[in-house]
């Protein structure tokens, strides 16, 4: 999504009146029980007759019309209405259809239009989401930027070290990784790709790739300060929590002194955004998610409404003379950051001395907010957000990207060495 489609789509969308006779159904199929016993049910094999399978159709893309806030960026790129016809006229001949032929078709159908990382789809076909997430493979190269072209320093036996590559062979498979001790710009050599790649040809030597190390990294769901002699480490894990968001405000306040502070951010897939805010206040007073916002508004969801529109809340510049935190916070990540943990990410930019370090995240956040519906007869459950937050740092499924990429099994360590050395270095 870029600004234009935000602005055009949502900023200027027309106001659409929707009669209550319309609404009753679909605000009858939201979820209101719980999620795990609804999806038991949603994963049992039913056969239907044509003429319920035909009203869960027509009942699922009047709800997407009305209640998923990816619907008016979609459906500028494909025709809905096109595909509820196909969707009805392959089961027009058959007496019963299968639940899981129907969920089938909605999936295969939906998946070459929809790109979103909240949406997803719970039936006898398992658990389903309608975004791929690519990836960072890269090989074992780093380069240094040198005025004769890029220098191997660190190789393999085809491309040992000192070896010289000129810029037009290896351009496009540069990611810039944390400078030498001498400030010279150095390079991790690699792709980012859906599908999983063995190898990378640079000139006629083809190398071995290997998925971001970072990327496979593995913790516990927790929440850990580790105080060293000049740093501190917060260990954040996961925002599904039942605590009070305070008392992040309560850590945040706590690093305050620190004159670095790394904000260790690597697997958390999200929760409440609520957290991250009240951690980065803590530190640092100051704290803003900048993102355009657009909160959907319809008689699905409030009885009272009449009509289908949207709330629009447009960017500030982030006002870094409110910040108070005077050191440095390095955030780390990698691709299992999602949702409120990009979120999180986003509120590092309100710290003026700040820098993002490890793999891009996940890309869970531009259809946000999500709501859960039951169709009628299938018990499958669909789920999508109704509230739409643009940001030009974040890509769908391709995530936020780093300001120095890494690519370390043990990314903290491997940080924590180089940062001190690089202070040392900048101290002489």
């Amino acid at each position: 999504m870029t600004e234009k489609d935000f602005i055009n789509r949502y900023v200027h969308a027309e106001r659409k009146y929707y009669s209550e006779e319309e609404c009753a159904p679909l605000r009858s199929m939201t979820l209101k029980e719980g999620f795990k016993k609804a999806a038991v049910r949603a994963f049992i094999n039913r056969r239907l007759t044509l003429k319920k399978a035909e009203e869960d159709i027509i009942l699922f893309f009047k709800l997407l019309s009305l209640c998923y806030s990816g619907y008016d960026y979609f459906s500028a790129k494909s025709d809905f209405s096109k595909m509820e016809k196909k969707m009805l006229d392959l089961i027009r001949n058959k007496k019963k259809i299968s639940t899981r032929f129907l969920a089938s078709n909605l999936i295969s159908n939906l998946q070459n239009v929809i790109v979103d990382a909240h949406f997803r789809i719970i039936s006898p076909k398992g658990y389903h989401i309608l975004c791929s997430h690519p990836s960072p493979y890269f090989t074992e190269l780093i380069l240094e930027e040198t005025e004769e072209g890029y220098r191997v320093i660190r190789g393999v036996s085809r491309m040992p070290i000192g070896t010289i590559l000129f810029p037009d062979a290896v351009t496009d498979y540069l990611f810039p990784t944390l400078p030498g001790p001498d400030g010279k710009c150095r390079y991790l050599v690699g792709i980012i790709t859906e599908q999983k790649r063995k190898t990378l040809t640079i000139g006629d030597v083809k190398l071995k790739l290997h998925r971001a190390r970072l990327n496979r990294f593995r913790d516990k769901k927790e929440k850990k300060i580790i105080k060293l002699s000049d740093m501190a480490v917060f260990k954040d894990r996961t925002y599904r929590l039942n605590e009070d968001p305070l008392s992040y405000y309560d850590i945040g306040a706590s690093l305050r002194a620190e004159a670095t502070v790394i904000w260790d951010l690597r697997n958390n897939e999200g929760g409440n955004s609520r957290y991250p805010e009240s951690f980065i206040k803590g530190l640092n007073d100051y704290g803003y998610w900048q993102c355009d916002c657009a909160v959907l508004q319809n008689p699905v969801f409030d009885a009272k409404q009449k009509e289908r529109y949207y709330d629009i809340y447009r960017a500030q510049p982030y006002n870094l003379e409110q910040a108070s935190y005077q050191g440095q916070l390095l955030v780390l990540t990698n691709k299992k950051v999602a949702s409120s943990g990009e979120a999180a990410v986003l509120f590092s930019f309100s710290v003026p001395k700040s820098l993002r370090i490890g793999t891009a995240t996940s890309g869970c956040g531009t259809f946000g907010d999500t709501r859960a519906y039951v169709l009628k007869n299938s018990k499958i459950i669909v789920s999508f957000g109704y509230k739409i937050f643009f940001n030009k740092l974040q890509r769908e499924g391709y995530g936020i990207k780093p300001d120095y990429w890494l690519d370390e099994d043990n990314g903290l360590s491997a940080f924590r060495r180089w940062y001190r050395n690089y202070r040392k270095q900048a101290e002489k």
